[in-house]
């Protein structure tokens, strides 16, 4: 290694981590479970209850899970889901919750959310 530094007149280092940068990134840890059943859960109660955040959904799964002597969920991954397509009221409304004219609101339908997402909504 050091002759090839010299060589190209170039550190040691960068050169170690130019070879390490080249190799393709593997994924650590055990392959992601898939969320389609616990999509269908959050939707249920989500149908019910347009207004719950993504911790009382995941008390509600998780009282339920128990319940029936499922597996725990993690609340770090009904959050990742709820946000990921846009269940997460809370979060949807902080991001669409001013009107042009800079007046709040209160939205308490998905379809109301839905529209205010798309940018169709007319104050």
């Amino acid at each position: 290694m050091k002759t090839i530094a010299d060589a190209l007149g170039a550190a040691r280092s960068n050169l170690a981590v130019q070879a390490s940068d080249a190799l393709p990134a593997r994924r650590r840890g055990r392959p992601a479970k898939p969320e389609t059943e616990l999509l269908s859960e959050i939707e249920q109660i989500i149908a019910g209850q347009p207004s719950y955040g993504y911790r009382r959904v995941h008390a509600l799964i998780r009282r339920c899970r128990h319940e029936q002597g499922g597996a725990a969920v993690n609340v770090k991954r009904v959050y990742r889901i709820m946000t990921s397509r846009w269940m997460n009221w809370t979060a949807c409304l902080s991001v669409a919750a001013t009107v042009s004219c800079g007046t709040r609101m209160i939205v308490t339908s998905t379809s109301a959310v839905k529209r205010l997402v798309d940018g169709s909504w007319r104050a």
